[in-house]
């Protein structure tokens, strides 16, 4: 833990014990101490309008002392809120970007997530498929979930590096374990683990068709209609659970029926049999 965000946790259970006065008031005293953690911390308060009145001209102008003064997490913060137009700021993507990646190459893995995904996706910046997978690596090596699922794209799609299955499925379990709820990750592993569609050339085990099964069936529960769509193919073509073209069109209906386009086309593939059961 950073010694920011320990003081962030130190205010928090103040303000909780003595009330919000006690925590600006310390903050207040330590900013004029010149601590910097304390000014991105107040400036961030008053963002929030926690513990004290929203004022963003207030909180832009603290963290830009905190930024000025070098400090990445104050870098983090702006970059955020101009690549996001947050908090009524007006949207201004390259500023945005260009305060996070000053705190990138600080080492804030947060910030070095981002920031590969600004170059990946050119959010603010000329779009780099390399420089995004560069920066992604990075994040990756930190732990940063963000980065995790950016190579797992990479390595699956071969977009900014060589494809490379094996890889693709390591960064995204390794997403998984800090962000279990994405079920856009969880359809990208499936997809990988399973090789559904036969566009990798893979050899799946069974105990990849079982966790790419698993994973599918997770983000179903959760409503994910391409998920749906992913299920459907893996009943229609058998692949590691009986073939039943009945479920497959069942599930491959449901993400259609949810305007998802891909199921939309498959389903005009089904037909119906003498004895009135779906076929493909």
């Amino acid at each position: 833990m950073s010694s920011y965000e320990m003081l962030v946790d130190e205010i928090v259970s103040l303000m909780g014990m003595k009330g919000s006065y006690a925590g600006i008031e310390k903050l207040e005293s330590m900013r004029r101490e010149g601590d910097t953690n304390a000014t991105t911390c107040l400036g961030e308060l008053y963002l929030e309008g926690a513990g004290v009145i929203a004022d963003t001209e207030m909180g832009i102008s603290l963290l830009q002392e905190a930024s000025e003064a070098g400090n990445p997490h104050a870098d983090d913060t702006l970059g955020r809120v101009y690549l996001y137009g947050s908090y009524g700021v007006p949207e201004d993507k390259p500023r945005g970007h260009a305060y996070i990646e000053k705190a990138a190459n600080a080492g804030i893995p947060e910030s070095i997530g981002t920031c590969a995904c600004d170059y990946y996706y050119g959010k603010g910046v000329t779009k780099d498929l390399e420089k995004g997978f560069e920066w992604a690596l990075r994040g990756a090596k930190l732990g940063d979930p963000v980065s995790n699922a950016l190579c797992g794209d990479a390595y699956q799609t071969g977009e900014g590096a060589t494809r490379n299955i094996p890889l693709a499925i390591q960064h995204y379990r390794e997403h998984l374990k800090s962000n279990s709820e994405n079920t856009d990750v969880m359809c990208d592993l499936a997809i990988c683990l399973a090789d559904i569609g036969g566009e990798y050339g893979t050899f799946p085990s069974q105990d990849d068709l079982t966790e790419a099964f698993g994973l599918l069936g997770k983000a179903v529960e959760m409503g994910d209609v391409r998920a749906h769509c992913l299920l459907g193919i893996m009943y229609g073509d058998g692949n590691g659970v009986p073939q039943d073209f009945e479920l497959s069109h069942h599930y491959i209906e449901l993400a259609a029926n949810n305007g998802f386009e891909p199921a939309q086309e498959l389903l005009g593939r089904f037909r119906r049999t003498m004895r009135g059961k779906w076929t493909l």
